[in-house]
């Protein structure tokens, strides 16, 4: 009799772990696919708008392009802790890594408390790009602009269709950018001689003695012809001057002064030390 119920035990936890085991195959395979349809939609988008390699730009539905179900979409900034983003969305999942590079992009899909998707890597080598601010819901219907850039393409949060009929024609795209910002993060707008305006997204921004202000985390955008774009990411403690033409930026002790490029797309380290005016941060608060 024992030894019937030894028996009945062993296959019983054998049951067990097999179940979990297919479980987790199960659920890891359930990602995979959904990240690899996720890429197949991206390369369906671009060949559907052959006008995108044209430099032209297209709203869509975000609901209409992600091939998968799903509730809730979380966005991460490199370096940010497994345990930040289990704390955020509420939710233990294996998918989840740290990013140890910037020019990247980490994109948790959430779907009855699971998480279906996990999409991290550089932005170069999953030749697509998705921006937001903090997290998407599926009842949002959000609106984003599908653009190309560097031959990646792009897509840019614009607003939510529950509220487009609020902002559409009464706020320019600017303050769309503005008003879904993160929340307790400062901003910054300077006048370019390019004819552009340079929109600054900074974290940690304490003022020093000498009147500047430094800043941990600083995007920089460029506003030009009705779009934004992200030139670049100063991922370190750094001080930020403008002189009309380009940015002072001292970090860790170190002055250095950059240009934006003849194409707009980024910064490049330049000879001049040109002192210019300092860039002031105001607070926006949700």
């Amino acid at each position: 009799m024992i030894k019937k119920v030894c028996i009945m035990l062993v296959v019983l936890i054998a049951l067990i772990c097999a179940g979990i085991f297919g479980y987790l195959t199960w659920n890891h395979q359930i990602g995979n696919k959904n990240e690899n349809a996720l890429k197949k939609a991206m390369v369906k988008l671009e060949q559907d708008n052959p006008e995108l390699a044209k430099g032209k730009s297209k709203e869509i539905s975000f609901n209409e392009i992600i091939p998968f179900s799903w509730d809730k979409v979380y966005t991460f900034l490199p370096y940010t802790t497994t345990e930040y983003m289990e704390e955020i969305t509420g939710i233990k999942s294996k998918k989840y890594s740290t990013m140890m590079y910037d020019e990247g992009m980490q994109l948790a899909f959430v779907k009855d408390h699971k998480v279906v998707a996990f999409i991290s890597g550089k932005i170069s080598k999953l030749n697509y790009e998705i921006q937001f601010s903090d997290c998407i819901s599926h009842e949002d219907d959000a609106i984003f602009l599908a653009s190309k850039e560097n031959d990646v393409v792009k897509l840019t949060f614009v607003c939510n269709r529950n509220n487009k009929e609020d902002t559409e024609g009464k706020k320019d795209i600017k303050q769309q950018f503005m008003d879904n910002m993160p929340g307790n993060m400062y901003f910054a707008e300077v006048e370019g001689k390019d004819g552009g305006n340079y929109l600054l997204l900074a974290e940690n921004v304490t003022e020093e003695n000498d009147g500047t202000f430094s800043a941990n985390v600083c995007d920089i955008y460029l506003e030009k012809d009705s779009s934004i774009n992200r030139i670049d990411r100063i991922q370190s403690d750094c001080a930020l001057t403008w002189n009309g033409s380009s940015f002072g930026v001292e970090i860790d002790g170190e002055s250095k002064n950059y240009e934006v490029d003849e194409d707009m797309k980024e910064l490049k380290e330049t000879e001049e030390k040109e002192k210019g005016k300092t860039i002031v941060f105001s607070e926006q608060s949700k």
